[in-house]
């Protein structure tokens, strides 16, 4: 009874250390430090992958993908934490050597491209900075943006022949955007680009779910993206 007990608890502190894993691929290399809550797979080949940890934690990834505003200077949440990973200095540099149109670097719904600086030392290669609409100013067509912020990073990543990329979930910070709403959104845009782009190397999309100051905000984008992955996934 004892060895049974045993190891029912050996069992518990191994899946709980692990995390669930919905399908695992033991050819793809690991692109985090921490544990994920699911793998799924976009259009059977492409894998799919939530994870709560910081973003600049994450390893072997070829782009990392900055949530942005239209200045792409650094910034709070995730763009802060990024503009911190890659080197406050050198990533200031390489956005202020972008074109300047309007007091702008990057429209809303569009991206950009930089090297990664300090986070190559972790297997990164880039950061796309995408710069998603802010309800708090104009709601209008929100949705449609959000979308060409996706497709727009995706683009970059096709160009420059990349293989994975993790994304944030754009505009649902202090941009709000509604969590539900938002993710659907970022979800169906990158099955479609998927669908258009039949000749690009990605072969690993991660989503972070990251906030620390927001345990119950972070469950949420946790539970949404799991149902809408999950939808695709059984298709």
């Amino acid at each position: 009874m004892g060895i049974s007990v045993f190891w029912v608890f050996i069992f518990f502190w191994i899946f709980r250390k692990t995390g669930y894993y919905k399908f695992q691929n033991p050819t793809i290399p690991p692109p985090y430090v921490n544990p994920l809550y699911n793998t799924f797979y976009i259009n059977n080949n492409v894998q799919a992958i939530i994870q709560d940890q910081d973003i600049t934690a994450l390893e072997h990834i070829d782009a990392l993908v900055n949530a942005a505003n239209a200045q792409l200077a650094s910034g709070s949440g995730v763009c802060g934490a990024i503009f911190n990973g890659a080197g406050n200095d050198e990533l200031k540099k390489a956005c202020e050597a972008l074109p300047l149109k309007n007091k702008t670097r990057c429209a809303v719904g569009d991206a950009k491209i930089t090297d990664a600086f300090n986070l190559k030392n972790k297997g990164i290669k880039h950061i796309i900075h995408a710069v998603g609409p802010d309800l708090r100013r104009n709601d209008n067509n929100w949705q449609d943006l959000l979308s060409h912020c996706y497709k727009a990073s995706l683009n970059l990543a096709k160009e420059h022949n990349l293989t994975s990329i993790a994304f944030p979930p754009i505009s649902t910070g202090i941009y709000t955007a509604p969590v539900k709403e938002a993710t659907q959104t970022a979800v169906k845009a990158i099955q479609e680009w998927l669908d258009e782009n039949q000749d690009h190397n990605i072969n690993r999309i991660v989503f972070t779910c990251y906030d620390p100051r927001n345990p119950e905000r972070q469950q949420e984008l946790v539970n949404v993206y799991t149902q809408a992955l999950d939808d695709i996934d059984q298709k």
